[in-house]
C-alpha cells in the first residue's frame, strides 16, 4: 500500500472537517475561479517537483559524492557570510 495516496485522503478529511469556511470564500464562488485558485496552489507543488526530478539528475549524472561536497561548501559559505553580517 502506497503511503502517499492514504496521507491525501486523510489531510483531505482533516481540512474539510478543519476548514468548512474556506470553501464559502470569494475564491470559490464560481467554477472558473475555482480552477484558478487551484493553478495557484498547484504552481508551488509543480515547482518543488521538477526541483526534485531536476535533482535526481544531477545526482546521476555526476554522482552523489560531488554533490555532497557542493552542499558542504554551500552551507558553509552560508554561515561564513551569516558570521561576517553580525
Amino acid at each position: 500500500m502506497l503511503l502517499s495516496p492514504v496521507m491525501a485522503v486523510c489531510l483531505l478529511i482533516a481540512a474539510i472537517c478543519l476548514e468548512r469556511d474556506m470553501f464559502f470564500s470569494s475564491h470559490f464562488t464560481s467554477f472558473w475561479s475555482t480552477i484558478r485558485t487551484i493553478g495557484y496552489m498547484s504552481v508551488g507543488g509543480i515547482i518543488a517537483f521538477f526541483m526534485v526530478v531536476s535533482e535526481f539528475i544531477v545526482i546521476q549524472r555526476i554522482g552523489v559524492v560531488t554533490l555532497s561536497v557542493c552542499g558542504i561548501l554551500k552551507v558553509s559559505a552560508t554561515n561564513n557570510k551569516r558570521q561576517l553580517s553580525t
